[in-house]
């Protein structure tokens, strides 16, 4: 298979999330077996053009294991090899920084943040860990700095973190966003391209199980499915629901008469499934998600006010 073409006229990204790997090769939800699932969406991805980079936007595990990454690492390595290109990981509210530091050997001590950059010809990656340790929600903190200045020459760069900063699908992702989008989107609105600081163009993220986009800060945010089951609405949005069902994207990096690199997310693709006979993975009542958003969500989440 050729190699990727990094050069005009677009730069492709594979973008995959929550594929929720188990080490053991346990059910997700008792019913859908993830490894399965990873495998097919690699393999229809690898029937398009290569990309230049795969990008993992977290909860790429679901039981926190070194087997579970090692597993990771092995079915989207491969892929990553053939077309010789870096795969950026992402570090999700389910994933265990001890576990995925010492699997993929990042630096640092077992429970700091996994921070990483790769670099391929005309773009950087940036890759934030949005995880706060025992909780669903995210958090940047002072990694929004970290970000910013990691960027700082003429490259293009993209973004990525687990929690999108953007408006929450459901009550419970209300609860599990990320924490601290308004400083984000300040420190984003207040980059000056003049005084040698770019703009990033694009932030892609995770964690929603549902395909969406938006802007914060003036740069355009994309939201991939999750491989392991699909977020779905039709409960209402007290109810947390999901549907057996995979997907991901593909971002696409083209020349702009406006900046070097533009970036938009070309193709979405989802492939619904039964798992022995069952179609709705799980569903939480409004109580339940209540219950969950208290423990695990934002500190002083009120779940009577959806903001």
């Amino acid at each position: 298979m050729a190699t990727p073409t990094l050069q005009p006229p677009h730069i492709r990204l594979l973008h995959i999330s929550d594929t929720h790997l188990f080490g053991d090769g346990s059910l997700h939800r008792g019913v859908i077996d993830t490894t399965e699932r990873l495998n097919k969406v690699l393999h229809h991805a690898q029937k398009g053009e290569p990309c230049a980079a795969i990008i993992v936007s977290g909860d790429i595990s679901d039981d926190g294991t070194v087997e579970s990454y090692r597993l990771a690492e092995e079915k989207i390595g491969a892929l990553a090899r053939t077309w010789k290109a870096p795969v950026v990981w992402a570090c999700g509210n389910h994933d265990a920084r001890r576990g995925m530091r010492q699997a993929f050997a990042f630096p640092g001590m077992p429970d700091d943040p996994i921070l990483s950059i790769a670099e391929i010809p005309d773009l950087r990656i940036i890759a934030v860990d949005t995880s706060v340790p025992g909780k669903g929600y995210g958090y940047l903190g002072q990694q929004i700095q970290w970000a910013i200045e990691a960027q700082a020459d003429d490259r293009a760069n993209v973004f990525v973190l687990h929690h999108p900063p953007l408006p929450a699908p459901t009550l419970l992702h209300e609860a599990l966003r990320l924490s601290d989008t308004d400083e984000l989107a300040d420190a984003l609105e207040n980059i000056r391209p003049e005084n040698g600081m770019p703009k990033p163009v694009a932030i892609i993220a995770g964690h929603y199980h549902r395909a969406t986009q938006g802007t914060v800060g003036g740069v355009p945010v994309f939201v991939a499915p999750g491989v392991a089951n699909i977020t779905v609405l039709d409960r209402g949005y007290e109810w947390e629901s999901s549907v057996a069902g995979s997907g991901y994207e593909i971002v696409t990096l083209s020349p702009s008469p406006d900046s070097p690199l533009q970036a938009s997310c070309s193709a979405v693709v989802y492939e619904t499934h039964v798992a022995e006979g069952v179609t709705e993975v799980f569903h939480f009542t409004p109580e339940q998600t209540r219950a969950i958003g208290r423990e695990a969500g934002r500190p002083g989440w009120n779940p009577d006010c959806h903001q």
